[in-house]
């Protein structure tokens, strides 16, 4: 799954997040219509943080501000998001090789340590936050700061709550998180890029049918 940190610090990050999340899955088709004071209210704020995260996302081109009424969601294609995930996997695959190249015992055992917190009881949010942790703990060790931040950079065009909208895929993810680790742990460094990228890819394939599903349901009611 993809790296994100779920727990955006300010209300203007929470906003623009689930509103990004909504677009990302389909959620929020194309065309579809943002208030400000909708928002507002439902968020409980006033219309400036709204009003920033709409900024926010129309710098990543996924609204398109309308003066003193909102905004309209451009959103992706089911293409779009397919090479979003699949570019972001690549990277990820990248990351995972090069980390293995490098790991030592204390990096090993500290990504032992996180997937043997995850588990079939943990709420969704606790394993988007697991997911984000095993993740960013790869990455952040691969020795390359230009990858780390492209990593961080294609971020915001992964869906943060993928759990959520996917469950059924928590029990695959935490298979190819254990296979992930044991690749990098055993130094089969070709292994773990493959599994990143699969993994990533896979992922994007049931997110894609996911909005394709939804599409299908919107169109037919």
């Amino acid at each position: 799954m993809p790296e994100r940190n779920a727990f955006a610090a300010t209300l203007r990050d929470r906003i623009a997040q689930q509103l990004r999340d909504q677009i990302l899955s389909g959620v929020l088709p194309n065309n579809s219509k943002i208030g400000i004071d909708e928002l507002a209210t439902q968020f409980g704020s006033s219309r400036t943080p709204v009003r920033e995260a709409l900024i926010e996302l129309s710098h990543q081109g996924l609204v398109e501000i309308v003066p003193r009424r909102g905004a309209t969601v451009t959103g992706m294609s089911v293409d779009t998001v397919r090479d979003n995930f699949n570019v972001f996997g690549g990277l990820s695959g990248l990351a995972a090789e090069w980390t293995t190249m490098r790991a030592n015992t204390e990096v090993t055992a500290r990504l032992r340590a996180i997937i043997d917190e995850a588990g079939p009881d943990m709420t969704a949010e606790q394993l988007i936050e697991n997911n984000w942790r095993l993740h960013r703990e790869i990455n952040r060790n691969c020795g390359s700061d230009r990858l780390i931040a492209m990593i961080g950079q294609l971020s915001s065009t992964m869906p943060a709550s993928y759990f959520n909208l996917i469950p059924e895929q928590v029990q695959i993810s935490l298979r190819e998180h254990a296979d992930l680790v044991n690749a990098i742990a055993r130094g089969d460094a070709a292994g773990a890029r493959f599994l990143a990228e699969h993994h990533l890819r896979q992922a994007g394939e049931q997110m894609v049918q996911r909005i394709e599903n939804t599409a299908r349901d919107t169109a037919a009611s």
